[in-house]
């Protein structure tokens, strides 16, 4: 506990936390703790510089020359003794507990390549005794993860013109794939199987919660990885598991995939708006089929959107993910194989904004560009 003048929240107190967490790194020759990268309710992330060329993990994996240290920041215990937290406002166990849930969940999805990796470090500096005349941080949990040298998936006003009809479903699709590495990662070789080889195995409930903007980041370029998506734009990965958890489906209705279906949903729909949408019910026909779905904001302006190079099918998916009954969502593997076929048919027919080339170049202005 703290008396509220160096908590956490308090004005200085996000630079007090980094700099007894900097302490562990300064007295290792190992590693370099660099700057903070993040910060929100789920916790706060560092960039961590590799200092040994060759230093590889216990597993025998190279550890990267960059990575991301996550820790709950109200759990460190500061030079005064007390935790960094206010005790009348503090989320502190809620905290440690999704940070412990976030580690244990990239453990089991490590190999997933739209997910992003854990790593297990040697000669950690946070497990090792504290450097002399220094306390001990008592942190409960902590996970070192890749550095996804691009940061969040940040749409805004200022990418509008990158995106046209289909070429959205190249950064629909790789969403898609982490929500199927989560059904099926203890299964097969994420990296490798065809989605049309998943079809005879049973998906597991595996419910991330959270999937929103926020929590999806830009990778590097990865063209040798499931062509088509990857030869012309950036990886995308999912973060921030913390809230993740199994769902069967019979104590809320949804289970795991079809939970990450409707996240998907209304991730395509900030995507195309580009803007937060308001989650309330409309009722839409597609194809003669009449049903509610939770993507009012999308189908409001659905008009709009189509004269302005919105594909009218796709936002008919997006009111499928959405869909109020379950029964009008499509399957994981439909949805993925219908985004993918989308993906692999662009540019047909001489629409010049679908074909790859002209993708590439506004893919890779809005990845690389500085934001003013």
């Amino acid at each position: 506990m703290s008396d509220g003048s160096d908590t956490y929240d308090s004005e200085y107190g996000a630079l007090i936390v980094a700099a007894r967490i900097k302490t562990y790194f300064d007295h290792n020759h190992g590693y370099q703790w660099e700057d903070t990268i993040g910060a929100g309710a789920n916790g706060v992330v560092y960039r961590i510089r590799n200092r040994v060329p060759g230093n590889t993990s216990y597993e025998g994996r190279p550890v990267p020359e960059l990575f991301a240290l996550k820790i709950a920041p109200h759990d460190v215990v500061l030079e005064t003794g007390n935790k960094s937290y206010d005790e009348d406002g503090s989320d502190l166990e809620d905290e440690v507990n999704g940070l412990d849930n976030e580690r244990k969940w990239l453990w089991q999805l490590r190999g997933c390549p739209h997910i992003i990796e854990s790593l297990n470090i040697p000669h950690d500096p946070l497990a090792r005794a504290p450097p002399q005349g220094t306390l001990a941080h008592r942190m409960r949990a902590w996970v070192y993860t890749e550095y996804v040298e691009n940061g969040i998936y940040i749409m805004g006003d200022q990418y509008q013109t990158a995106y046209y009809g289909d070429s959205l479903c190249v950064d629909i699709i790789v969403v898609v794939r982490a929500c199927v590495e989560m059904a099926y990662h203890s299964q097969a070789n994420m990296e490798t199987i065809a989605l049309d080889s998943l079809s005879s195995m049973i998906p597991g409930n595996l419910a991330h919660l959270d999937l929103a903007q926020r929590n999806v980041a830009l990778g590097s370029m990865y063209p040798s990885l499931q062509h088509p998506e990857h030869s012309f734009t950036p990886i995308l990965k999912a973060l921030d598991f913390g809230t993740a958890e199994m769902r069967d489906g019979r104590s809320n209705g949804r289970n795991g995939p079809q939970e990450n279906i409707f996240d998907i949903g209304r991730l395509m729909a900030y995507i195309i708006l580009q803007d937060q949408p308001v989650v309330s019910r409309a009722q839409v026909t597609v194809n003669g089929n009449t049903f509610n779905t939770f993507a009012k904001s999308l189908h409001d302006q659905r008009g709009y959107l189509i004269q302005a190079g919105v594909d009218a099918d796709l936002i008919d998916i997006v009111y499928h993910c959405c869909a109020d009954d379950m029964t009008a969502q499509p399957q994981l593997l439909q949805l993925a194989t219908t985004v993918r076929d989308r993906v692999a048919n662009r540019g047909h027919g001489g629409i010049a904004h679908e074909q790859d080339q002209n993708i590439t170049e506004r893919i890779r202005n809005v990845v690389y560009t500085p934001i003013n």
